[in-house]
């Protein structure tokens, strides 16, 4: 069975597409990528998804033109994806867009004006403009269900990496670093009941809007700059002290906390300016401290763990 799987994720780099063929055998689901693409976002594109995630500065008119205008970035991240593959739409028997979340709050909170928000999530990017461009059947809406069961909706990755790399006799941890960071621990020979997941805190998307701001580039490529500078314990205490990280699994955030508003007020508060941000509070060394808290945990199991980052 073919199956192109549809990602637009809170770094906001583009459309990420796979071209996956899933075999069902004796023992489990096997995968096989046959292909991958990156669509990039142009600059002003991505500005214009930025400026909707913000209560600040969202406008309703771009927010439902953004809402057609990515369903047709996913459709030709398809059609790249299928480029030289020999494969054509009727091949394909579904395609999963996640779409592009918007604003995401799974518990109840008051915004700025007060007002009540109740546990949602919001995912634009039509999936009918996918379905009806390419007749694929288009499967979307992935968080809603759990956010309405009263989970976090998020991450989404824990399911997937259950049947891909759980283990009868190893503990193991698998974090992902994109906008967010998230977690996933698989203890040895779990059941799908027994995995823990949840979001760790800001990933790229802070990395990449402070490198944007002080260096004039889209990312840190290979960590160069976080690595030419050095941690100010200061600094990275303070940030240690993030109140989401101080939260209990399962938990979940975004830019909604993230924002570019709250990373120009933390740069003002720390005096990122006047240091010249030198990558000061070093995500890695923050990355670093997590990573030892999770292997005390799994030593603690006396068993053997494996560590997969990504």
């Amino acid at each position: 069975m073919l199956a192109i799987g549809l990602m637009s994720g809170t770094s906001l780099d583009g459309v990420d597409a796979a071209l996956v063929d899933i075999k069902e055998s004796s023992d489990g689901t096997n995968f096989e990528l046959i292909n991958y693409i990156l669509l990039p976002y142009e600059q002003e594109f991505k500005n214009k998804i930025m400026n909707n995630l913000s209560d600040d500065t969202a406008k309703l008119s771009e927010i439902c033109s953004l809402n057609f205008e990515l369903g047709y970035k996913f459709k030709e991240a398809i059609d790249k994806v299928l480029e030289g593959t020999g494969y054509k739409y009727t091949d394909i028997s579904f395609a999963a867009s996640h779409g592009q979340t918007i604003w995401h709050s799974p518990k109840e909170v008051l915004n700025s004006r007060g007002i009540k928000i109740i546990p949602s999530t919001l995912q634009i990017g039509e999936s009918t403009v996918v379905s009806t461009l390419t007749g694929i059947k288009t499967v979307a809406n992935f968080r809603t269900s759990d956010i309405v069961v009263g989970g976090e909706g998020a991450p989404l990755v824990p399911m997937s990496e259950f049947i891909m790399f759980r283990s009868l006799s190893k503990n193991i941890i698998l974090q992902n670093i994109g906008g967010i960071g998230n977690l996933t621990y698989l203890k040895a020979g779990c059941n799908i009941e027994d995995v823990v997941a949840f979001d760790t805190g800001p990933g790229n998307a802070m990395i990449d809007y402070y490198v944007n701001k002080y260096f004039e580039l889209p990312y840190d490529d290979g960590g160069k700059i976080a690595l030419s500078g050095r941690v100010i314990k200061e600094v990275l205490d303070i940030l240690m002290n993030d109140e989401y990280l101080n939260i209990k699994p399962p938990k979940s955030t975004g830019r909604e906390k993230y924002s570019k508003e709250s990373l120009e007020k933390l740069a003002e508060d720390l005096n990122f300016d006047f240091i010249e941000l030198n990558l000061n509070f070093d995500y890695c060394q923050k990355e670093l401290e997590n990573k030892k808290e999770l292997l005390n945990l799994v030593k603690s199991s006396d068993l053997e763990y494996t560590l997969h980052f990504y």
